[in-house]
């Protein structure tokens, strides 16, 4: 059954919404005259157009960065934990980017929603942060937390003797074999 578009009821389709009295056609109208509304991959690539497909660009680099890195670049890494990173990585950006798509509508209620909001006196101070700041804030919280654990990789002996037991190679040494000579 299809959602209403005003209180997200069940109605049905063709008719009013029983909840809320709402006429949900023009609505359904515009998503299947709307490429961006059509879904799948289809929907996500028209979703991207307007930022020149930017993040599948990010994805492509972080693929080709992975790869580079897993064929040399790391070479003293465990290569479980180059696999790993890059498994994640790509697959971490696939993720966000489809996330991103599926909640477009909730993101544009939410903010419709503040404007509402800001104008009626509240009981009670809550910070409400727009989606642009939210958009700033999380890759550069992202960045802040490398470059703590850099820093801390860092000062730290305990810590970088921990990271390179979990994350390197080990390789064996073997005591080198005693050398025949006649006597």
């Amino acid at each position: 059954m299809p959602e209403c578009i005003v209180c997200k009821g069940y109605y049905e389709a063709g008719q009013l919404c029983k909840r809320c009295g709402s006429d949900n056609a023009p609505w359904v109208r515009w998503q299947a005259s709307e490429p961006v509304e059509q879904g799948g991959l289809r929907g996500l690539l028209h979703f991207t157009e307007p930022h020149c497909h930017a993040p599948f660009l990010i994805i492509t680099v972080a693929l080709g960065f992975g790869l580079m890195g897993m064929a040399g670049l790391w070479e003293r890494v465990n290569p479980a934990i180059r696999l790993l990173a890059t498994v994640l990585t790509v697959g971490g950006c696939l993720v966000i980017i489809q996330e991103v798509y599926e909640r477009r509508h909730k993101v544009r209620e939410t903010e419709l929603l503040a404007r509402v909001r800001t104008g009626r006196p509240r009981k009670r101070i809550r910070i409400r942060l727009s989606a642009q700041l939210k958009t700033i804030l999380m890759p550069a919280l992202v960045v802040g937390l490398v470059l703590l654990l850099a820093y801390a990789l860092i000062q730290s002996n305990v810590l970088w003797k921990l990271s390179e037991w979990l994350l390197l190679e080990h390789k064996e040494e073997v005591p080198p074999l005693p050398s025949e000579e006649p006597v």
